[in-house]
């Protein structure tokens, strides 16, 4: 197998993991729940109102208050 064959197979992988519910996330996120989902870099410290997830289609979800 070459390289890239494996580069790939592994960012597969590692997309089918990162698969987010359609439903709302409610804002009571865990770190370790926003750190599996990709595009939500929230400021953990600071009081977040809003938390602005991007879907895997790069869709801008609706914002959650």
């Amino acid at each position: 197998m070459t390289r890239s064959v494996r580069v790939a197979k592994r960012k597969r992988e590692e997309r089918s993991q990162k698969k987010i519910p359609q439903a709302m996330i409610p804002i009571g996120l865990t770190v370790s729940g926003l750190r599996e989902i990709p595009k939500a870099k929230a400021p953990l410290r600071q009081s977040v109102k809003t938390v602005q997830l991007i879907s895997p289609r790069k869709k801008a979800w609706p914002r959650i208050r």
